[in-house]
This record gives C-alpha cells, structure tokens and sequence, in this order.
C-alpha cells in the first residue's frame, strides 16, 4: 500500500524541542508543516508557489490566529497509512498544501527537500530545517 496524507486533525503530535508562537496566514490542521510566503502558511513544494517547510501546527487554527508551532515532531495517528518504514518524508504538492508525501517532487522547480522520515507506516519523525530548499 502506498503513503497517503489525508489531512484533518486525527493526529497525536509529540513536539521535540521548544514550542514557539506564530500567526498563521491560512487555515491550518494540527500536523500540518507550515513555511512563510507572505505570512506562515501551509507548506507547499510545487514550482511556482512553493511554501517551504519549517514548523509543524501544534494546533488547528483559522487564518489570523496565532498558534504553537516546533520545528521537529513525531506525528501519529489515522491521517496517515501505508508509509515505508525508514522511508524519507517531503512536503507535499499540489491540493496538498500542509500534507506529507513520500514521493519525491520530480518536476523542475518543485521543492525536494527531506522533511523526515516514517518510523512506522501511520507515524512520521519531521525535522524541518531553516536552510534554503533544494529543487528539482
């Protein structure tokens, strides 16, 4: 069975490291993995409207809200199925903005960089960074 995202709040999220206070730009998910374009939206790697990663939600929030945020966090939960174990974790493309995918973003421009791995096929280890993206 393949990876799949998708989305909602069904998730258990352990921050690692400090949690931090943002205001969020978008209507955001707990889990969701946010970057800035304009305000701290959800991340995105596709060319032409890449958002890229840096924190993941600690909360489920509408656009204007400020919430918690860490930079590195083991996600749970029935959001996510079928992942290969050990294997890396991107920021999604397309409709899914703020999900994960373990298919690597192929078409020239798409961010690729490794946001993490799964360590089980519903749970995944994020450790977003704040160096720039790599592209494809």
């Amino acid at each position: 069975m393949a990876f799949a995202d998708a989305g909602g709040v069904d998730v258990v999220v352990q921050e690692i490291g400090p949690r931090i206070k943002l205001t969020v730009a978008d209507d955001v998910q707990r889990g969701d993995v946010l970057g800035y374009s304009s305000g701290w939206k959800r991340a995105l790697a596709t060319v032409g409207s890449v958002v890229q990663a840096r924190y993941v939600a600690l909360d489920t929030a509408l656009s204007g809200s400020v919430i918690e945020v860490a930079r590195e966090a083991v996600l749970q939960g029935a959001r996510f199925s079928g992942a290969a174990i050990d294997g890396v974790v991107y920021v999604g493309e397309g409709a899914t903005a703020g999900r994960y995918t373990q298919t690597a973003p192929s078409t020239s421009g798409d961010a690729k960089t490794p946001i993490g791995r799964a360590i089980a096929a519903d749970r995944l280890h994020i450790r977003c960074q704040s160096e720039p993206d790599s592209v494809a």
